[in-house]
């Protein structure tokens, strides 16, 4: 499996829309649902010091699946991207995990 994850600071006045585009049934993981290999998006919430951070978590099958997705759905992966940009203050990617077998 490979996972990326995002970490967004989000205002209070956004929150309720960026979970809705940014959930595990939002516009980002339809788009996402063209693709075969993925498998899957989690949103977090921070509950402690500060409620305005969101980790978004999303999974693929291998890197190769995610890789072809960006290729294939480039245009509309921009498109999106800078349609859902004004949702949030900061987007920093914290990176991509892959999960491996020991032999």
């Amino acid at each position: 499996m490979y996972v990326l994850i995002y970490e967004y600071e989000v205002g209070a006045d956004q929150r309720s829309r960026f979970e809705k585009i940014y959930g595990s049934s939002g516009q980002w993981s339809e788009l996402f649902r063209k693709a075969p290999g993925y498998l899957g998006t989690d949103l977090f919430r921070r509950v402690d010091e500060t409620g305005d951070r969101y980790l978004v978590v999303d999974r693929w099958a291998d890197e190769q699946a995610f890789r072809a997705f960006k290729a294939s759905f480039a245009g509309e992966y921009d498109r999106f991207s800078e349609q859902t940009r004004r949702l949030y203050r900061t987007e920093t990617v914290l990176g991509s995990l892959s999960t491996f077998s020991q032999a």
